[in-house]
């Protein structure tokens, strides 16, 4: 008879923990974005990035991880899957001319030079579906870009 009493207290206590561990997981977890987010981390003082116009900037691209813990949604950066700073080379581009992920297009729309900005992109507005990269980017994947304007001509 006592031993089913301190079974029963066992299970319980094995219940109560297992429950303790999931919330403790989650606690930090966040949802993943369904609409571009756009943080000014340093607002630039020179010409404006608009359609049409050409820019250059230097970049860099994460997964988004929604298991880190995290204040907001630039800091869940997951795995790094790209780097203009690390090949010490800008990308350029014409705004609006659809070169870039629809992501790019609209979150770099508005920006000044010299400026530094977060993007927090979601598939929709990212890759989708596809999986790019060679497998770096798996298919419906929010992306995290810091990305500076280093000038708009």
């Amino acid at each position: 008879m006592q031993f089913n009493l301190i079974l029963k207290t066992y299970k319980m206590l094995l219940f109560i923990a297992v429950t303790f561990i999931i919330l403790c997981n989650n606690i930090f977890a966040m949802e993943e974005p369904k609409e571009l987010i756009i943080t000014d981390l340093e607002v630039g003082n020179g010409r404006i990035a608009v359609n049409g116009k050409e820019v250059a900037v230097h970049y860099t691209g994460w997964l988004y991880d929604s298991k880190k813990e995290a204040k907001d949604f630039c800091d869940a950066k997951g795995s790094q899957f790209d780097s203009s700073l690390e090949r010490g080379m800008p990308f350029q581009l014409a705004l609006g001319q659809g070169m870039v992920i629809k992501g790019w297009e609209e979150g770099l729309i508005g920006m000044k030079e010299d400026g530094k900005r977060c993007l927090v992109i979601p598939p929709s507005m990212g890759y989708g579906n596809r999986a790019v990269g060679n497998g770096l980017i798996p298919a419906n994947s929010t992306l995290i870009f810091e990305i500076i304007l280093l000038g708009v001509r």
